[in-house]
């Protein structure tokens, strides 16, 4: 949202936007594909791991947004 206000329950798709493809979780992802997807907590902060997205260059966008706390 632009409004600035958290969004608890929200997914997040992570997409590939590297030149090349990535290997997360097994699975290997060309450029433009989604390769995770993370569901904010009641705060609405979404993350992941350190170490579940290798090196590489990503996008974030909600792709569905919770009830409103």
């Amino acid at each position: 949202r632009s409004d600035g206000e958290p969004l608890p329950g929200a997914t997040f798709e992570v997409t590939n936007v590297s030149s090349g493809s990535v290997m997360v979780g097994g699975t290997s992802y060309e450029s433009g594909q989604v390769c995770l997807s993370v569901v904010s907590n009641g705060e609405g902060i979404a993350q992941c791991g350190a170490d579940t997205l290798p090196y590489g260059s990503y996008a974030d966008m909600p792709h569905k947004i919770g009830p409103k706390a």
